[in-house]
């Protein structure tokens, strides 16, 4: 009796990926949590021991929210809220593996940044801002949160040290796609027929 030759490793790989839906971000998230090596990471970007700590105060109770929209490649954002600004907002749209685009920091200074997904299961996107001092950030979500983690980085690309990690919560259930409805119209109602021996009762004019 012959066995099937299994197929390629390659192909198997690549069927089960096929099985994973690609991550989707859309909806409303808050910001609730904020960790990491902020102190090194304020440090590379040149601020003083005296302002670290101050910044480091804020992020801890930082407001901040973002509606998102994931659509045919394209990230969506509209950012509300900034350290000493909860009046902030900008809205901006990426394609993911397309152009660089400028956004605005929180600071009012003009920054640089692409997106592209970090590897091939596409759970996890990975944006390159230029700016003074580059930064790389990844999203993706962990048990039902979006995890937004920055990582100062050199002209190279390469990590440098600090980071910061913060943690959002869904605002409300997450959006489900319109799909066209299936089914075909509702047939006209048809009044039954008066059963045997019996008449209609009609109506006087």
């Amino acid at each position: 009796r012959t066995s099937a030759t299994p197929p390629p490793i390659h192909l198997r790989r690549r069927r089960h990926m096929g099985d994973t839906k690609v991550l989707d971000l859309s909806g409303e998230w808050k910001l609730v949590e904020t960790d990491g090596d902020l102190d090194t990471f304020f440090k590379n970007l040149g601020y003083s021991w005296v302002v670290r700590k101050m910044a480091i105060m804020v992020m801890k109770g930082m407001f901040k929210t973002e509606k998102i929209k994931m659509s045919g490649g394209e990230f969506h954002c509209v950012e509300t809220g900034a350290p000493m600004n909860k009046a902030f907002t900008q809205t901006y749209t990426l394609k993911v593996g397309g152009e660089k685009i400028e956004i605005l920091e929180p600071s009012g200074k003009k920054v640089k940044v692409s997106a592209v997904w970090a590897d091939d299961s596409k759970q996890k996107l990975k944006f390159v801002i230029e700016g003074e001092v580059p930064s790389i950030g990844y999203r993706f979500l962990s048990g039902g949160k979006m995890i937004v983690h920055a990582h100062c980085a050199d002209k190279t690309g390469k990590l440098i040290g600090g980071d910061i990690r913060s943690v959002y919560e869904r605002l409300g259930p997450k959006p489900e796609p319109q799909a066209p409805s299936s089914q075909a119209p509702a047939a006209p109602t048809q009044m039954a027929p008066p059963p045997p021996g019996k008449e209609e009762t009609k109506m006087p004019k």
